[in-house]
């Protein structure tokens, strides 16, 4: 529907607009790339989101993504504690819920 599209692009604009923060610490260039590229990921994110009816499978993809960015490439030394411990947590939820994990490819 019109609305969930709305819905969907406001989110991913937002999502995109977070990552611009970036462009303190590695440039204007850099951030404006990584919001390009994270605007079309939040979109992903939230049909995910939308469609499981939550929002932890697209937070464990976010989580995922954000390790093997800093296991590639070593940008996210500062933030893998974080990470971590979302996945950490994320997978004691699942234990905990009985949730069956299903991660997908577009």
């Amino acid at each position: 529907s019109t609305q969930v599209t709305a819905q969907v692009a406001a989110q991913a604009l937002l999502f995109a607009v977070f990552h611009l923060s970036n462009g303190y610490a590695r440039g204007w260039a850099y951030a404006s790339v990584q919001a390009a590229g994270a605007g079309v990921v939040g979109a992903y994110y939230g049909l995910r989101a939308r469609r499981d009816g939550g929002v932890l499978d697209a937070c464990l993809l976010h989580a995922a993504h954000n390790l093997a960015a800093w296991a590639c490439f070593g940008s996210m030394a500062p933030r893998a504690a974080p990470t971590l411990a979302g996945l950490a947590l994320y997978a004691w939820l699942v234990r905990r819920e009985g949730v069956d994990l299903q991660v997908s490819v577009l």
